[in-house]
């Protein structure tokens, strides 16, 4: 048996027509082979496991020429056949043939669909089909792959051939139109843009498609919108999803979308983090409410999932049963698309609809939200893989993010910059794991180096004063973002502080210490104490380049008599002052 998956628009249908041709052809040409298909299609809203047999059974009778008496019997019967007894009839059939090709194309569009995935299943390993090959065509669900990928080979439509092919069609294509012949002196560029932005979708690189090319896709492909075939697709595949489970398929794309802009490394989410996200976001647990498996089979195709156990591109959801060796990432950058077009609004699934501005105001509270109540006991250091570590990476980087619109929105940003809060110890053992340098920590999300892990009472102070410690920390995560966008930024809005509170807290005592590596390359504890403004002003660097270096070694901070001395921390705690 052969499955071939993908996404919608990929090419599986017109794949499975060639293969059709193809052995039909072949079939002419041998003695005793003959050939069966049958496409699946929403619209029949049935099993079709029946449905495909009687047709199997009629077209492997025609072109044989002969009927058993047991297929006149059940027809005069004239009741609906059973699975077994049309089974009968097939096993009938083959004692006359070499071989039988069944070609089953959109599997996943039977609904339900259980019957006819065991029943392929069935003719593969039963004995009594030993004459019989499969090629079946589907989208990538978990329930598919779950009968199918032990006992078939999977090719998945998503690989370099596709792409080559949907560039050698799109070269046919320029070079036999007169209407696209005024942009010859561009076909190179246009070209690179549609291999590149189709992202193995063939639908986006048909002939209608390429004639209503304007003169804004010279530049590139960012301005795509859905094409209707996919749109279509996108419709049946939300429709299908249950009222009960659609809160968690939002939930989960919207995690996906945005860690898709934190600019990671490219890899996408990890499986166990996003289950574990969700649910604290609807539950409020802290631990996972939901099975990979679950996952798998209401998102289906909208997701495209790596096993970092398997080779590339292939997936094994049995063996990996919390998904924590699984990397999600969107199946296609059209499901984003669709979600926040306006197309989506006049349609049955408007449900869905969202848009950038409001999922990324989602994504940042939640974000803000599973990081506050981070358990400060918990070891969990590792940013890509513990749910609590990540969030507390990725919300430094909100600092003046449009991202956070309200006054409740800023005043999260405010508690979670505030280390009098509980999460706030974990800080410490993560930036100590970054700059042992044990996993690739992105430039995009070094913000969490810029400040101190930790605070303790001023030297010449009764109390700490966390207000004052908040706006340090703004000030340092400031000065971050003005290296990086190369000009000196205004201090974004810190919680409900006014500027005239933020410039008063300025002049308060502040102490505490960051980590950062010595010369040696290994991790020190460095104190400070005195004012915000003298720590962070520009013209003495002393805290800016620090943070903004924190692998090049430490230069002088302002000293305090408790910590002028360096002390040298071990791989696996931090040092309390």
């Amino acid at each position: 048996m052969l499955w071939i998956y993908g996404i919608p628009g990929a090419g599986k249908t017109v794949l499975a027509s060639f293969a059709i041709e193809k052995i039909r052809l072949l079939c002419e040409g041998a003695t005793n082979y003959v050939y069966a298909y049958y496409y699946c299609h929403y619209s029949n809203a049935q099993d079709e496991a029946i449905p495909l047999l009687r047709w199997v059974v009629a077209q492997v009778s025609r072109q044989l020429g002969w009927a058993p008496v047991e297929l006149k019997r059940l027809h005069d019967r004239g009741c609906e056949p059973t699975v077994p007894e049309l089974q009968h009839i097939l096993e009938l059939a083959l004692a006359r043939l070499e071989r039988l090709f069944i070609i089953v194309d959109a599997l996943d569009e039977s609904m339900p669909r259980d019957e006819i995935i065991r029943l392929l299943a069935t003719i593969s390993l039963d004995a009594r089909f030993y004459k019989v090959r499969i090629l079946a065509t589907s989208r990538h669900y978990g329930d598919i792959e779950r009968f199918f990928s032990a006992i078939s080979s999977s090719i998945s439509m998503k690989n370099p051939y596709v792409d080559s092919d949907i560039q050698r069609h799109i070269r046919a294509r320029f070079q036999s139109s007169m209407r696209l012949r005024r942009w010859q002196n561009s076909f190179q560029a246009i070209e690179e843009a549609l291999v590149s932005g189709a992202n193995g979708m063939y639908v986006i690189s048909h002939w209608s498609t390429l004639v209503e090319l304007s003169d804004s896709l010279l530049t590139g492909f960012a301005g795509w919108t859905v094409n209707c075939t996919a749109l279509s697709s996108y419709i049946r595949i939300f429709e299908a999803i249950p009222e009960v489970d659609q809160p968690f398929v939002k939930r989960i794309l919207l995690w996906v979308y945005g860690d898709s802009r934190t600019h990671w490394d490219g890899r996408g989410i990890n499986g166990k983090l996003l289950l574990e996200a969700v649910s604290f976001d609807l539950y409020g647990i802290k631990d996972n409410a939901f099975d990979w498996e679950y996952l798998q089979d209401i998102c289906g195709c909208l997701i495209a999932v790596r096993n970092e156990l398997s080779n590339p591109g292939v997936t094994d959801g049995d063996s990996f049963d919390d998904g924590a060796s699984c990397w999600v990432t969107l199946a296609h950058y059209t499901v984003w698309e669709f979600l926040s077009s306006y197309h989506i609004l006049s349609t049955p699934v408007s449900a869905f609809a969202t848009s950038t501005e409001v999922a990324e105001r989602q994504y940042a509270v939640s974000i803000l939200r599973n990081a506050l109540a981070a358990r400060p006991e918990d070891p969990g250091t590792h940013w890509r893989r513990d749910r609590e570590a990540y969030c507390l990476v990725v919300g430094c980087m909100f600092l003046g993010s449009p991202w956070l619109q309200t006054s409740e929105d800023l005043d999260l940003f405010y508690q979670f910059m505030d280390p009098q809060n509980p999460h706030y110890r974990r800080f410490g053992p993560i930036q100590a794991r970054a700059l042992r340098g044990e996993e690739d920590f992105s430039s995009h999300c070094f913000f969490i180096l810029a400040i101190p892990s930790q605070f303790r009472v001023p030297e010449q102070a009764f109390e700490r004063e966390n207000n004052a410690e908040v706006v340090l920390n703004a000030h340092l995560l400031k000065n971050w973002l003005s290296v990086g966008a190369g000009r000196s930024l205004e201090l974004p809005a810190i919680g409900r502080l006014s500027q005239d509170e933020v410039w008063e807290l300025g002049k308060h005592q502040v102490a505490g210490h960051f980590i950062r590596l010595n010369k040696s390359g290994e991790v020190q504890e460095i104190g400070f104490d005195g004012r915000v403004w003298d720590i962070t002003s520009p013209p003495t660097r002393r805290l800016r380049a620090a943070s903004l270096d924190p692998r090049a070694g430490s230069p002088a901070l302002v000293p305090s008599n408790e910590s002028n001395k360096k002390r040298k921390l071990d791989s696996g705690s931090m040092t309390r002052g």
